[in-house]
Order: structure tokens, then sequence, then C-alpha cells
């Protein structure tokens, strides 16, 4: 006849994503399920643990490795113990958000565009994500990016720019933003037909 201990299943080690039980959050919800012979499963108890501390068997575990201790008992008796490994890895994108801008290059011809001022809110479901910039149209492994990018004479108009967001655990996600680069004020010069801009000489003395 099989001894109890023998008898009891404790759980396996556990490897799921964040995403398993919706998304939006940083943790993700596990059942931790004993199991034990016909004979005996009807008295089964178990408790589990973590750091010394009781946790339920519907527990939401955080990103990273989590290490919990089980204890069977039969009818109030202890019967066996032992441990496994819950281990939860976030595979949920940052979400990057834009807003168009515009940029007013200085006298020397130069235009500084910041993360700040193309951010319009972007979120993580671990925090606060990295933001970056970089000009043009890119995908998240692309090059160039930035805290800042800048323009010249040669870019007024409108632009393309970048934003890159990652998390903590190396999820990406891009969006662009549309940016009006226009001349300083002093390059600009009204008329009844309400403004003539002298770009021809702006971009042949800084271009």
């Amino acid at each position: 006849m099989n001894s109890p201990e023998s008898a009891i299943q404790f759980p396996a080690d556990v490897q799921v994503t964040t995403s398993a039980d919706g998304t939006g959050d940083c943790t993700v919800e596990v059942a931790l399920e004993a199991t034990a012979a016909p004979g005996i499963a009807s008295e089964l108890s178990v408790v589990y643990s973590v750091n010394g501390q009781v946790i339920p068997s519907q527990y939401e575990f955080p990103i990273g490795v989590t290490t919990v201790q089980a204890s069977a008992h039969v009818a109030s008796t202890f019967i066996a113990s032992s441990s496994f490994t819950v281990t939860v890895a976030d595979d949920e994108l940052p979400v990057a958000r834009t807003q168009p801008v515009t940029v007013t290059l200085n006298s020397s011809g130069v235009g500084s565009l910041t993360v700040a001022q193309v951010n319009a809110g972007s979120t993580d479901n671990c925090g606060a994500p990295i933001l970056e910039i970089a000009k043009g149209n890119l995908v998240t492994t692309g090059a160039g990016f930035a805290n800042s990018v800048s323009f010249g004479a040669a870019e007024i108009g409108w632009q393309t720019v970048t934003l890159r967001a990652t998390d903590a655990s190396g999820n990406r996600s891009v969006q662009t933003a549309s940016v009006r680069t226009v001349l300083p004020p002093q390059w600009v010069s009204r008329s009844p037909h309400w403004g003539v801009v002298n770009l021809e000489q702006f971009v042949a003395t800084f271009g």
C-alpha cells in the first residue's frame, strides 16, 4: 500500500505571463492546486507560504521568480512538504502616445525637440516606460533614438519623429508625431497679403 506522502502531488514549477489574466497590471493570478489519491483527497488541506507568510491558493504573483513553500495535512495531521517556483514574465507592450509640436528655429538656424514635448501620456502596466525620440518613421529597433533631436534650416516645414517607449522588461512600442518647424520671427516679414517668408535667404545662411 502506498504511503500518504506518495499519494500527494504538489504543484509543479509554473511559468506564466502578465497577460494571462488580462492586461493592464504588473501581476498575474495563479491558482495553486495540490492533488491526492481518492482515499485521502477529501481530507487533504495544503498551506502555501512565501517568505514565511501564508498566502491563499489563488494568489497574485509579481514579475520575477517566487519560491512557494507547501505543506500538506490529512485530517489535521502533517504529511509532507515541498517547494516550487512561480515565474512571471511581463509580455505587455508599453503604450507610446504622442502629440503634434511646433518647433521655432533660433537665430542660428537650429531648433531642438525633447521627449517631454512629444510625449502625450505614454504608459506601461509596470510603471513609467523609458522614452526616446528619433527623426523619421522608425520601428522599435531603429537607430538614432535619444532624449532630444535637432532640426536645421533645411528642415523647415512638416517633419515626422518617432517616440519609442521601453519598459523594464525590454518590451517596446513606437508612435509617430508630426512636427512643424518654423522660422524665427526676425526672419519673417509681414505684408498686406499676410506674410512673406525669406526662406531662401535663411536656408542659404544656415542650411
